[in-house]
């Protein structure tokens, strides 16, 4: 529907960039190398919180696009 946007793909990947790099700070494989095991895991935590927040707020302007677009695409019909 929103395909026409000129920089929609671009926001798809950055959508799936900090939703990709909030899920991956989770995997077991991410060891601490200069830190205790507790502080190493609060610091993912906050890590995943911070890239997901990242992630839903990256949705606001495609949200805030579609608004705009349909009350541009509005108010063009009511002038016709």
């Amino acid at each position: 529907m929103y395909k026409h946007f000129a920089g929609y793909h671009q926001v798809v990947r950055l959508l799936g960039c900090f939703f990709c790099l909030s899920r991956a700070v989770l995997l077991p494989d991410l060891k601490p190398v200069c830190c205790n095991q507790q502080v190493w895991n609060v610091t993912k935590v906050v890590l995943c919180v911070v890239f997901a927040v990242f992630a839903y707020c990256s949705l606001i302007p495609s949200v805030l696009w579609g608004v705009i677009y349909k009350l541009v695409k509005g108010s063009a019909k009511d002038e016709q």
